[in-house]
């Protein structure tokens, strides 16, 4: 009797250890390790957003593109490292980098027209002379609709993309 008393008894102190233990090991993983990891996370977040921040404006959403442009570039990065776990990754790698293309191209459509026509804009307009009573320089005129064009379809085969891949696009 005492025998089994004292197995009971050890039984129960096993227990009792082994649930102060899990608790210890459930205190670490969701108190103690996340009070010691975000600090670390924010700091590294901050330094790979730094240029961004650094320029960031509210009163403009080019700044919030370019925020997301730059959280998509290290999401891609990751996607083209050997630490992913998806089997799409080097596909929605690809696609991110299609989609920061046209967001660049969306924020820069004159440089994108003068690639595609040739021309210069600076030396369209050095023979320019801005009165509305002189006929207007049609291949300034041309090059400008063009671009308007361009940043035109290029936002929206962005979203087009986005709309159709972007669910994929974690890891």
């Amino acid at each position: 009797m005492i025998q089994i008393k004292e197995q009971i008894v050890g039984r129960h102190l096993a227990y009792k250890f082994q649930e102060k233990l899990d608790n210890w090991q459930w205190d670490w993983q969701n108190r103690v390790r996340p009070a010691l990891w975000a600090p670390w996370c924010f700091l590294k977040n901050v330094w790979h957003f730094r240029k961004e921040l650094w320029l960031f404006r509210a009163f403009d959403y080019s700044y919030n593109l370019k925020m997301f442009t730059r959280s998509l570039e290290i999401t891609a990065d990751f996607m083209e490292s050997e630490n992913t776990v998806s089997e799409n990754a080097a596909r929605n790698a690809k696609d991110i980098r299609k989609f920061i293309n046209f967001l660049k191209i969306y924020a820069a459509p004159l440089e994108e027209a003068e690639r595609l026509t040739g021309k210069d804009l600076t030396k369209l307009c050095e023979s320019c002379i801005f009165d509305e009573n002189e006929a207007r320089n049609p291949e300034l005129t041309e090059l400008v609709t063009l671009a308007d064009q361009i940043e035109a379809s290029s936002w929206k085969r962005a979203w087009k993309l986005i709309a159709r891949r972007g669910q994929y696009w974690w890891d």
